[in-house]
């Protein structure tokens, strides 16, 4: 005797139902523990009807995992930071490794131009390199660009946010000098002796506190990194006030090239800086398009 269609629909149903209950029977019986819980709708059974049952009788068990897979990777889990799921265009993978070696270039010519600065450039590059290692802390809170060997995504650390940091230390310790040469002078013994020359110290450190200090306010860590630089460029011009034009006019003009760079990548690449950066978790005024915070 052949069943009809129907009737194989219904007994289909029937023993989906069936093998649904069964499953969450086993596990309130103790057939797995609380830390391995498993998604039965995609486990056991494929068709959409039947997913959506199994997905029911396991929420109701409190047993099903799949709500909280979504918020881990959807609101960022116990850290609360918003970690958006994107769709990634492959055309993007070599992108943030193209931007920051692109750095590079005007670094160079920095470098070979002008000799006298070299010493200054090399410096300033070796102790801001170290800053890329910080990147675990942004990623991918504030952004999730794509990098070489899939490491930003795997581990959070990638290679181009070391060259990035290279080649902005150096370019900002030397592009005032570079623009504007003047001779150098040392401070007077008298001069070293005032107050203000008292916090150097204070003031090298002070980045560093501000930005722990910002860091569990429960907003984007980015305006923790924002609020650290700033704090640290004021008190450092509270130790050099004869420093506070050279600080505004080197500031400008790193300023300015790197809103060029900016400008390029949004011409380059269209659609990357909305799909890498957290954009819902950031300022909504975008001029140009282009994101605020990493304009100041």
């Amino acid at each position: 005797m052949r069943c009809t269609t129907s009737e194989q629909s219904t007994l289909g149903n029937l023993h989906a139902h069936a093998k649904a209950m069964l499953v969450v029977m086993w596990q309130l019986c103790g057939g797995a523990h609380s830390t391995e819980l498993i998604c039965f709708e995609n486990c056991f059974l494929a068709k959409p009807p039947q997913r959506a049952l199994a997905h029911r009788l396991c929420k109701a068990s409190h047993l099903c995992s799949c709500e909280k897979q979504g918020k881990r990777e959807g609101d960022g889990g116990a850290t609360g930071r918003k970690q958006p799921a994107r769709t990634m265009d492959s055309n993007y993978h070599y992108t943030w490794l193209i931007w920051s070696a692109t750095f590079l270039l005007p670094w160079i010519t920095l470098f070979v131009a002008r000799p006298v600065l070299r010493t200054r450039m090399l410096l300033a590059s070796v102790l801001t390199a170290p800053f890329g290692l910080t990147e675990p802390l942004f990623v991918p809170a504030y952004w999730n660009p794509p990098s070489l060997f899939d490491l930003a995504q795997r581990t959070g650390f990638d290679l181009e946010s070391l060259i990035f940091s290279f080649t902005i230390g150096g370019l900002a310790a030397a592009g005032y000098r570079a623009s504007t040469p003047a001779a150098e002078s040392s401070l007077n013994h008298w001069a070293r002796q005032a107050a203000n020359h008292r916090w150097h110290l204070a003031a090298l450190f002070s980045p560093f506190v501000v930005f722990a200090v910002l860091w569990a306010a429960p907003w984007n860590p980015i305006y923790a990194g924002i609020g650290a630089m700033l704090v640290g460029a004021l008190a450092t011009l509270i130790c050099r006030r004869d420093l506070a034009r050279n600080a505004i006019i080197g500031g400008l003009l790193f300023f300015t090239l790197y809103l060029v760079f900016l400008l390029g990548l949004k011409w380059m690449w269209p659609g990357y800086i909305e799909a890498v950066w957290n954009l819902p978790d950031l300022l909504r005024w975008r001029p140009a398009g282009l994101v605020l915070e990493e304009l100041l």
